[in-house]
């Protein structure tokens, strides 16, 4: 695959995936799954499950889903 289509094609996917009723965050993870997979082979798949796991253990986006249900409860 050319790499100069691949943000292209990024984007129809991602926005064929979405018009299937699919929430925006399993949408865009299956997007990054199948071009991980697609561009670097199945080892890519490491990178995309590193920055999942950085992103779950960071503490200071922890606190924004508990912001939001605060503020739902006031």
């Amino acid at each position: 695959m050319a790499l100069q289509i691949a943000p292209l094609l990024m984007f129809v996917i991602l926005f064929a995936i979405m018009s299937l009723n699919v929430p925006v965050a399993f949408a865009t993870l299956l997007t990054a799954i199948i071009f991980c997979i697609t561009l670097w082979g199945w080892s890519g798949l490491g990178i995309v499950f590193q920055s999942l796991w950085g992103a779950m253990t960071n503490w200071i986006l922890a606190s924004v889903p508990l912001f939001v249900f605060m503020s739902l409860l006031l």
